[in-house]
């Protein structure tokens, strides 16, 4: 082995006594700003209501905030409802939830979140029930329910009962008056005691229960006209009994209430932390009592037990830095999220919750803190020191109790040296000797105790030296063994008595060797068995019998194969499973058999994950470092939760193998900004449950107005965040809703589902997706529930129910309905009574005709007989005349003159005319009105041929015609032809069907 370079190498041994638990040691704001919505950069005020929505006073209106959106509510010149003024200076809720809004010279007003309509009070110095003022400067509710305005020109004191106001001046006569008009905050400390600030800087005591006034002017609030000790802001602390007083710009003073005792925390002149100390524009105080500071340069904190100050500027290289050097208004909501309303830049939003995971990094304040950029990997000696690998600052020792690192480091000037600053790994063997491996310097042997180094390195003359400089992994068995895997030299195993390597290969006419010579990390499981990752060959499995490999690949027809050939990271939990972290492939089981893969939901698709890291904490949980963050997961189930930037988390780029579970239970992952330190029990959930509003209603994708026709109805009476019912119609074809859970940590985390009973068969969980449209609902009644979750998964399961009613039309309403049942069923009715009445006719009329066919047949035998006897009759005349006229040829004279009278009887008896009026008498009875009429139809009938018509038309045959004529049969067919011309009958009309219509 030739020389090494050891000799060229500097040890540099520095001590510091950082602390990575300093707090708050990473603040990293979020910004809201113009284009998230914003009316306007300048923020004035800032309030959180009852409901939970987030409001902002701008210099260009009040907004509104759900975490998601601005609703921005302004001055319109022609609406007298709207906002007074466009500038918001101050916001209160009431007790009642009532919002009231103070503006820049325009009075106050009242806002009604029902109608979302505001009632407007201004200055009327006729009125002595006014508002002394139209700039509002403060607002506050006390804790009696008085609602106290301060402004530019009094204070004031609202009146319910009577709408009106009642006014405190200066009154240099009365030294129970307040001592300033220009009021500018407001502060009830104790229970009882409202304190007032003043523009000149004094203090105002008002003792509610008696209204007693007093005036504090000692120093450091004796009056300054001028403004040069503006008071900015009171917060109280009530275990201490204490008030905090902002002043611009003058500084920080606690006033002890018992004692009257004032402590003064102020920054010299000379000082470059002057302005974020002195120049005070607000202050608000935490749940664990921290004072926070809105200052002329960025946010100020202000520890009270130490007594110490930390700042936050604008920092343009940081994009979490604070946005604006100018902070006007400081507020933490009740999830203890600071919010700081800038000069321009909008609002700054930080939450101490979320930094959840310490990040330890390299700063130019703390050159004798950590070193280095990237971190690579970690390992843990006897003495609980935590020894880190990282490019390019060396190896750094961590001294977790106290907080100190000791760096190990080349003289990277000195020419022909080894670095060995540019480290991949580190490990501590069982001899508590360091073993660094580097990038294109080889493996360095370090005793901490001597702090010697022996330097390994490739020669490529030399078959026993490690075979590549490039060292990307350490592993030593449980035997003893060191294992030194490189960039494209393969593996190594090291024999320590020898000093030497034994190299594996790969090659590719033999399958049991190494399936790559890229070596990533390794890993002996509880069985003894020692697993290689690669970065392009697989996992391998080391055969120590044959010294030879069998390696597990991605495989095309097997579906239980490996998921990638880029194994990253390797780990064994309490269950003997093996798990395999991958590149694109996502997190693998090797179950304990080894003999099958399976792939974990990692909730995004596998080839989008690379898991660097793999840990295990007491519970069962895995941790994992991924390309997008850290996850913690459920070894059954999954992911349980994901953290990111936002939480702490030093990048979304980790290094593959670098984390480490030391002895007290703490994990470390290392990446490209330095590394993360937890312990996992410390990873608290966030327990706040957000309050879900519905937001926002279109109908048919049409903005719904509040009291407004749409459609020539009004559909929402009051906001879509009050209403509780809802009506529709069948015109409204689609219906969206919006919603929004107001927990503002992360709400781009939070997930939402939504369950519409009556049409949906069950939750529909949405994942981020805020709003839901439905199509063409049938008429009915519906309730519409949204639930949701904050960014760590706690759900709000009650949230918010919506009940609607969608109206029929006219024709499938009830009352149409019923109508037309009750028509249908009366014409029904109607149809059956007229039915049964028309069968009642039918029947009466067919009796009737019945009777009268009855009688009509009656009638016509008995003229048929009539007619018959008539013949008879004359016949039988006939021949007694016949007789007569023979015996009247007799020659005796007296037989002959009573013969001849005899003879005219008879021939009057049997005259045709005689018998026929007889006939037409009892004809006209049967066929009223036929002789009559044909005789105007037909003028040109003779009397004879109306006879003929009249027999014909009893159906008698021509020879009965004759018969009753006294003429021949031939001479009643001459009179058949002749009425035929007459009646105008063509050739086959029968004549005696025609005379049957008369």
């Amino acid at each position: 082995m030739k020389p090494n370079h050891t000799r060229n190498l500097l040890v540099a041994v520095l001590i510091n006594t950082f602390s990575i638990y300093a707090q708050p040691a990473d603040v990293k704001f979020d910004h809201l700003t113009v284009e998230d919505g914003l009316s306007n950069g300048a923020v004035h005020t800032i309030m959180q209501d009852s409901r939970g929505f987030m409001w902002f006073g701008t210099r260009f209106g009040l907004n509104r905030y759900d975490g998601y959106e601005f609703k921005v509510l302004g001055h319109d010149p022609k609406n007298p409802n709207s906002l007074p003024s466009y500038r918001v200076t101050a916001i209160c809720e009431d007790w009642k939830g009532a919002i009231w809004v103070g503006t820049f010279n325009g009075g106050l007003a009242r806002f009604d979140r029902k109608t979302e309509q505001f009632k407007n009070y201004f200055q009327d110095p006729d009125d002595s029930e006014a508002i002394s003022g139209n700039f509002i400067t403060a607002i506050y509710e006390d804790s009696q329910q008085n609602l106290w305005i301060g402004t530019e020109n009094g204070l004031n004191k609202y009146d319910r009962e009577q709408d009106s106001f009642i006014t405190y001046y200066h009154n240099p006569a009365d030294s129970n008056s307040i001592c300033d008009n220009r009021i500018t905050s407001f502060c009830e400390m104790p229970s009882g005691i409202l304190w007032a600030g003043t523009k000149s800087g004094s203090l105002i005591k008002i003792e509610l229960h008696t209204g007693l006034i007093n005036n504090l002017q000692d120093t450091p609030f004796s009056p300054i006209e001028d403004g040069t000790n503006l008071i900015t802001g009171l917060v109280g602390d009530p275990e201490e009994n204490v008030l905090w007083v902002a002043m611009f710009p003058v500084g920080l003073f606690r006033y002890g209430i018992d004692n009257n005792t004032t402590d003064s925390f102020r920054i010299d002149y000379d000082s470059p932390n002057m302005a974020s100390t002195n120049a005070i524009y607000s202050i608000a105080r935490d749940e664990n009592g921290n004072i926070w500071l809105g200052t002329v340069d960025g946010v100020t904190y202000f520890d009270p037990k130490l007594e110490q100050f930390k700042y936050y500027r604008v920092d343009e290289y940081d994009p979490f830095s604070v946005s604006d050097h100018v902070i006007w208004k400081i507020y933490i909501d009740e999830q203890g999220i600071l919010w700081a309303g800038t000069s321009s830049q909008g609002v700054d939003k930080f939450n101490p919750r979320r930094l959840r995971f310490d990040h330890i990094q390299q700063t130019e304040e703390n050159p004798d803190g950590f070193q280095g950029s990237d971190v690579l990997s970690f390992d843990e000696d006897k003495e609980g020191n935590i020894w880190i690998g990282t490019f390019p600052g060396g190896t750094n020792r961590f001294d977790p109790l106290s907080g100190t690192f000791k760096h190990y480091q080349s003289d990277d000037s000195a020419p022909g040296v080894w670095s060995m600053n540019y480290v991949a790994q580190v490990l501590v063997d069982r001899y508590e000797k360091i073993w660094i491996g580097t990038f294109a310097a080889g493996l360095f042997e370090l005793d901490p105790v001597s702090e010697s180094i022996k330097h390994y390195r490739h020669w490529s003359d030399q078959l026993q030296s490690v075979s590549d400089n490039d060292i990307y992994a350490l592993y030593e068995t449980r035997d003893g063994t060191l294992w030194v895997g490189t960039q494209g030299g393969g593996l190594n195993r090291f024999n320590r008595e020898m000093g030497s390597f034994t190299r594996f290969n790969q090659d590719p006419l033999d399958t049991r060797s190494i399936s790559s010579n890229d070596i990533y990390t390794m890993f002996q499981d509880q069985s003894g068995v020692l697993w290689i990752g690669t970065a392009d060959g697989g996992l391998n499995r080391f055969e120590p019998g044959s010294e030879s490999f069998t390696a597990f690949v991605v495989s095309d027809v097997n579906d239980n194969s490996i998921n990638s050939n880029c194994v990253l990271a390797l780990f064994e939990d309490k269950q003997q499973n093996l798990w395999i972290g991958t590149r694109s492939g996502g997190l693998n089981k090797l179950n304990p058999e080894r003999n099958t893969f399976a792939v974990l939901d990692l909730g995004a698709e596998p080839r989008n994950l690379e898991i660097t890291g793999i840990l295990e904490d007491d519970h069962g949980y895995l941790w994992l470092s991924t390309n997008n963050g850290i996850f913690k997961v459920d070894p059954d189930s999954g992911l349980v939760n994901s953290y990111h930037v936002k939480d702490g988390v030093q990048s979304n780029q980790f290094y593959y193998s670098s984390c480490l579970k030391d002895s007290r239970g703490y994990m470390y992952f290392g990446g490209v900004n330095g590394f993360n330190r937890f312990h996992p029990d410390s990873i608290v959930n966030n327990k706040h449950l957000p309050p879900v509003k519905i937001t926002d209603i279109k109908i048919n994708y049409t903005d719904v107005p509040i009291g407004r026709q749409l459609d020539g109805r009004v559909i929402l009476k009051r906001s879509i965040t009050e209403t509780k019912e809802l009506t529709l119609t069948h015109k409204d074809k689609t219906v969206s809703f919006t919603y929004a859970a107001l927990d503002y940590s992360d709400p781009a985390r939070n997930r939402f589902a939504y369950f519409l009973e009556g049409f949906d068969d069950n939750w529909i969980y949405a994942g981020s997706r805020r709003f839901v449209t439905y199509t063409s609902l049938e008429p009915g009644r519906y309730t519409f529930r949204v639930k949701a979750s904050n960014d760590d998964g706690v759900w709000n399961n009650d949230g918010v129910t919506l009940a609607i009613t969608i109206k029929p039309p006219y024709w499938e309403s009830v009352w149409f309905r019923l109508i037309v049942f009750l028509f249908i069923m009366g014409l029904i009715i109607a149809a059956f009574i007229w039915r049964q009445r028309k069968i009642e006719t039918i029947e009466r009329r067919k009796a009737l005709d019945q009777q009268t066919e009855l009688k009509f047949d009656h009638q016509q035998r008995e003229l048929v007989i009539k007619s018959m006897d008539l013949i008879e009759k004359q016949d039988f005349m006939e021949e007694i005349l016949y007789d007569i006229k023979m015996l009247k040829e007799a020659p005796p004279p007296e037989q002959a003159r009573v013969l001849r009278k005899l003879i005219q009887r008879l021939t009057h008896l049997v005259s045709f005319n005689h018998v026929w009026e007889e006939f037409e008498k009892w004809f006209t009875e049967i066929h009223s009105g036929f002789i009559r009429n044909l005789s105007m139809d037909f003028p040109k009938l003779t009397t004879r041929e109306i006879k003929v018509c009249a027999l014909l038309r009893l159906n008698m045959l021509s020879k009965e015609v004759a018969g009753l004529m006294n003429v021949e049969p031939a001479t009643v067919e001459i009179y058949r032809y002749r009425i035929r011309r007459k009646l105008g009958l063509r050739k086959g009309e029968n004549l005696v069907k025609f005379l049957s219509k008369y």
